[in-house]
């Protein structure tokens, strides 16, 4: 089906505005000629994400922000009324987290990992040093400076080393 967005509403989804609260909205903006939703994106977000760009996996539903159920009875409300639905998303914005399986496992794993394909980056740097290697720019200041403070830590747990820096998890990989 061909259409076109006549007026847009955009939704910030949050886990305190989510599926069911945006269901008890739309008959009011039908009545005011609303044609389509512009929904922030609805993804698996790092928890209590207030905004929804900072994706831990593409693959599932922020569960913060309802149900798939919750989901199928919004747009069964707005398909009611016909009106659309617009998602917005950008692929390339994920977040730098240990529930981000995909990153952790590609830090860990490298070119062996099985999202090594995932992610668009230049293993075949021009520095030496770096080839093969990736810069995660998550420090606040210069790395002596952080690692003489103790803000960086070596760490081992249950799925082995990993550096702790802030509330940062990051997995290393051993060579």
């Amino acid at each position: 089906m061909n259409r076109t967005p006549v007026s847009t509403y955009r939704i910030q989804f949050n886990p305190a505005f989510g599926f069911k609260e945006a269901l008890e909205i739309v008959e009011y903006l039908s009545a005011l000629g609303i044609s389509d939703l512009y929904a922030s994106p609805i993804f698996k977000a790092r928890k209590g994400s207030s905004h929804g760009y900072d994706i831990v996996d593409p693959n599932d539903l922020n569960s913060e922000l309802g149900s798939r159920e919750e989901l199928a009875r919004l747009g069964a409300s707005l398909k009611k009324r016909e009106m659309g639905w617009i998602q917005d998303f950008v692929p390339n914005h994920m977040a730098v987290t240990h529930e981000n399986r995909f990153l952790m496992d590609v830090l860990e794993n490298g070119a062996c990992s099985d999202y090594f394909s995932f992610f668009d980056i230049e293993w075949n740097h021009p520095y030496e040093n770096i080839k093969g290697r990736l810069l995660v720019p998550v420090l606040d200041r210069l790395y002596g400076e952080a690692l003489e403070s103790g803000e960086i830590e070596l760490r081992f747990g249950p799925n082995g080393f990993f550096i702790q820096c802030g509330g940062l998890e990051l997995p290393l990989k051993i060579e």
